[in-house]
């Protein structure tokens, strides 16, 4: 998984974390807001090249999949 490795540096430079991620829960459980997720989403759209889908910020293994199948 190319996209999940990436992602993990993007959340460590961009989210205020105070732990590492949990990929299979949501960003509200993991402790990020509505309006941070919208920010990274953008952050994420710039740094793979591509336009993601909101449904796609489920969580962070949701959105690691869907950048995956999107760079094949």
């Amino acid at each position: 998984m190319a996209a999940e490795g990436r992602l993990r540096e993007l959340v460590a430079e961009h989210l205020d974390l105070d732990r590492e991620p949990n990929f299979d829960a949501t960003l509200p459980d993991i402790g990020v807001s509505s309006m941070a997720a919208m920010a990274f989403k953008k952050v994420v759209e710039e740094d793979f090249g591509v336009s993601v889908p909101t449904e796609c910020l489920g969580s962070l293994r949701k959105l690691a999949d869907y950048l995956n199948s999107a760079a094949k």
